[in-house]
């Protein structure tokens, strides 16, 4: 396994649908969270996806429009195989 940095770190490699489906499995358990304290409740209402393929790390929205609700590119990598 080939990192950033040649340090030879171990793990498991996913391709892009093992990604996928571990963002839409995040996605949907993010969704569905609800948080109970006390005698109260907290629950999600909505979510708003931003698939940030920019080549910024951080990006401002000044409107609904700039948000990308769907993947278009490939999840980056940070790790691959030699």
């Amino acid at each position: 396994m080939v990192s950033l940095y040649q340090e030879g770190e171990v793990g498991i490699l996913l391709d892009q649908e093992a990604v996928d489906i571990l963002v839409k499995t995040a996605l949907e358990m993010i969704a569905h969270l609800s948080i109970r304290q006390a005698k109260g409740y907290m629950y999600v209402d909505s979510i708003e996806v931003d698939y940030n393929d920019s080549n910024k790390m951080m990006r401002i929205k000044r409107s609904p429009n700039e948000v990308s609700p769907e993947a278009n590119t490939t999840y980056a990598v940070y790790f691959s195989a030699k």
